[in-house]
Order: structure tokens, then C-alpha cells, then sequence
């Protein structure tokens, strides 16, 4: 299976990197893009991760951010249905 995935930052990668190891040793990561870190930014280039990623291959997609400083379910609202 090979999972792509982009974060915002090295925590991010590494709780991936931990929940591969920990379930599902056998699995490849592939690294997209970094991602910017304004609401602006990631609006634009998430569509543009979501494709490179199925291109090179990844079965599963995975797109971590977490809140900064603001309440975790605006966060989630903003991030629903990013990907097409």
C-alpha cells in the first residue's frame, strides 16, 4: 500500500511515520508538498497535492493540519471536501 501524505510540519510527519510503524509496517510513504500555513495558501495548493499524489501512485491520501491557535472544529470545517 503506499499512503501519500502532506503536513505542516515535522510533528505531523512524525505521528505518520509512528502510525505506519506501529499498523501497518509494510506500507510506503510518499512525501507530497509541504503546505503553506495561511488558510489562502492551502486552499489553492491542496487540489494540486491530491493530484500529484494519485499520480505517483498512492492508494490512500492523507492531508494532516492541525488547529494553531484556533478551535479544532473550524479547522475541520474549513478542511472538508478540499480534495476532488
Amino acid at each position: 500500500m503506499k499512503i501519500g501524505y502532506s503536513v505542516e510540519g515535522s510533528m505531523d510527519r512524525a505521528v505518520l511515520h509512528g502510525l505506519r510503524d506501529r499498523w501497518c509496517t509494510a506500507a510506503e510513504l510518499m512525501e507530497g508538498p509541504f503546505r503553506g500555513q495561511t488558510r489562502q495558501s492551502r486552499h489553492r495548493e491542496l487540489p494540486k497535492i491530491c493530484r500529484g499524489l494519485q499520480a505517483r501512485g498512492a492508494d490512500v491520501l492523507v492531508l494532516l493540519c492541525d488547529s494553531n491557535d484556533r478551535d479544532w472544529r473550524d479547522v475541520l470545517r474549513e478542511e472538508e471536501g478540499r480534495c476532488p
